[in-house]
Order: C-alpha cells, then structure tokens, then sequence
C-alpha cells in the first residue's frame, strides 16, 4: 500500500514539473526564440524597432533583447496597452521598451528614422508611409496569415557616404551626394551640445560608412583650449535613428 502511494506521489510531482515546464515555455521561451528569430531573419543589430498593431505583450518585450534596441509597440486597443504596459514596468524594461495607443492611418515617426518594423495588424497605413519611416537598407515584417514576409527598403541612388576626414583617400573635400539638401527638420540629438572650442581641432571627427557615423569626441578640459585631450569618446551612432554606443579612451 504504501509502495502504491509513493509511486502515485511520484507521478503526481512529475505531472506538476511538466506542467510547469509547458507554462514557463509559454509564457518565457516561446516568446523569446520567436523574437530571435525574427530578428535573424530580418538581420537587424539595433536601433529603433516597431511592434505595429501587436497582439501579445509578451513578444513587444522579447524583441528588446539589448541595450542596443529601443522598442515602441503601437495598437488600437486600449486594454492590451495598459495590460503591455504593465507587463514592461513588471519587467524592469520599460523605457527601452514603451506602448502607445495608436489608430491612426499614419505612423508617428519622421522620414527614415526606424530600423526594423515587425508588422501584425497593418490596420490603415498604407504601404507608401511604411516606407516612407524606414531607414535605407530598414526592414518591414508582415504577418500574412501564418506566414511572415521580409520588404527592405533600398538605399537611395545618389546617396554618397564620408569615409574619410575629407570625404575620400584622395583628400578632395566635395561629396558627390546628389540628393543632399538643407534639412527640414531635426532627425536625432546627441551630446556633445557645444565643441570645446572653435579655435583648434574640433571636438568631434567624424566619417559616414554603411549606415553608421563613427566619430571620436574630445572630452578634454574647456578651460585649456591648447591642451591635448585627456579623454577621448568613441561612439558609433546609427546615421537616420542615432542609437549608439560609446567607448571611452
């Protein structure tokens, strides 16, 4: 007999680690080996990546999976905003990850300004402003029934990058970018505000490659023009979204 209750104990507790099992792989692990995979898919590193008309928390969260992604999920239900929104601050992520209500027929971004836009419910916006807040090279992925489908928006022709300290190797200092005009807007902020001076090197150097803008800034004293720079920053900025990251030498 109580042979019989030990072994109906023992299946009992291996029933319940199952269970448990299946509930963490629900609501944890499904979620995140999803969010990888269309990360991979997509082949984004970083930047600033949207959740349109989402329809789990649980997956807005899971794509933040660094410090190098700032999320926004967008949907026009207002319950599952505040229930995301609650889940995020439950989390610890929210900040790098945030929800807005969202049900317009446009999206609330300027030109060229979001990595990665991981579409569920498309609603109204139409395919032109899809592309039109899409960074060069930025991808949209559409949910389309079971399946998902990958659009990357193209690199303009005539865009010209800044490779070196003047423009090419061969130090001629004229781009031969032919789209460039005068900005009708501010595309991102970033520190420094001001350069330590406007009398010898500047503070900061800078070159445009694949996207990005390497630049090195001088963090040495204001008050001694003249002096060497006793600290440098490294950073790396994406060039339309302006996440980065910053080494100190």
């Amino acid at each position: 007999m109580k042979a019989k209750l030990s072994w109906t104990l023992l299946f009992i507790l291996a029933g319940a680690a199952v269970t448990e099992c299946i509930y963490w792989y629900c609501n944890s692990y499904c979620f995140t080996h999803k969010a990888q995979r269309i990360l991979e898919k997509t082949s984004t590193k970083g930047g600033l990546v949207v959740h349109l008309g989402f329809g789990d928390k649980k997956l807005t969260e899971a794509i933040h999976v660094g410090y190098r992604y700032f999320v926004h999920g967008l949907t026009p239900d207002e319950i599952l905003v505040e229930k995301t929104r609650r889940y995020i601050q439950g989390k610890g992520s929210y900040g790098q990850v945030s929800i807005e209500h969202w049900d317009r027929d446009y999206l609330p971004y300027t030109d060229n300004l979001v990595n990665m836009l991981v579409i569920e419910h498309v609603g109204n916006v139409e395919p032109d402003e899809i592309m039109r807040v899409l960074a060069p090279r930025a991808v949209a992925f559409v949910k389309q029934g079971e399946e998902w489908k990958k659009k990357v928006k193209p690199r303009p022709e005539g865009m010209d990058e800044w490779t070196h300290y003047l423009h090419g190797p061969d130090n001629n200092a004229v781009a031969r970018d032919s789209i460039v005009r005068p900005p009708p807007h501010l595309q991102w902020d970033a520190p420094p505000r001001w350069n330590r001076s406007d009398e010898y090197m500047p503070s900061i150097s800078a070159i445009a490659v694949g996207g990005r803008i390497f630049s090195i800034i001088d963090k040495g004293p204001a008050l001694a023009i003249a002096a060497p720079a006793s600290c440098c920053h490294e950073c790396i900025n994406e060039s339309f979204a302006g996440h980065g990251e910053i080494k100190v030498t």
